[in-house]
């Protein structure tokens, strides 16, 4: 016996998803993306992922703040939370949305040296020239020395790509049959589950 689920077609009518985030000058992070916890832990995915993906800002899930601000006029749109899907959407969305916090970071920071973006990038929480790395600036500084204005990633994503998560699994069974009676004892089982990414175990 085998299956498969989210083939492409599954998430043709989910549409564009949203996910943000919000870098305080205080280096605190708020995160939305709105959805109801199923159980199968796409709120902490969320959470995990934008952590990973802010390692540049020495950022651990402890500094997160998920909120799902549940208030149609304000808030960001829900995804539909089938299954595990929102695990991994969501964990995609924050790689996606940190990448624009770091380009949004370097651009500010060029601006106030006086370089080029290309000509800046950012490890260990500071902003530092490629050329010359001593050149550099804490990020904690900049965010509170400066304009001390947050700054806010808004992220929207589809999903319809050609292949959009394609786990399978398969069930081994052995029986024995009575064949005179018609009884069935099951003797042996095997399950292989294709978990891909195992976010939080």
């Amino acid at each position: 016996v085998w299956n498969q689920w989210h083939a492409e077609l599954n998430e043709l009518t989910r549409g564009f998803y949203e996910v943000s985030i919000r870098l305080n000058p205080d280096m605190s992070i708020i995160v939305q993306a709105p959805t109801s916890e199923t159980g199968a832990g796409g709120n902490s995915a969320a959470v995990f992922s934008c952590a990973e993906n802010l390692s540049f800002l020495n950022t651990k899930p402890e500094d997160i703040l998920w909120t799902p601000l549940c208030d149609t006029e304000l808030t960001l749109r829900d995804n539909a939370p089938t299954d595990s899907v929102i695990s991994f959407l969501y964990a995609e969305a924050m790689a996606e949305a940190a990448l624009k916090l770091k380009a949004e970071i370097i651009r500010r920071v060029a601006e106030y040296m006086e370089k080029k973006p290309g000509e800046l990038d950012i490890a260990d929480a500071k902003v530092f020239e490629i050329a010359n790395p001593e050149n550099s600036i804490d990020v904690s500084w900049f965010m509170l020395h400066t304009d001390c204005v947050p700054i806010h990633i808004h992220h929207a994503r589809h999903n319809v790509r050609e292949n959009a998560g394609l786990p399978y699994g398969a069930w081994f069974i052995e029986v024995e049959v009575d064949t005179e009676i018609g009884t069935v004892e099951v003797t042996n089982m095997a399950i292989v589950n294709d978990a891909g990414c195992v976010m939080h175990a």
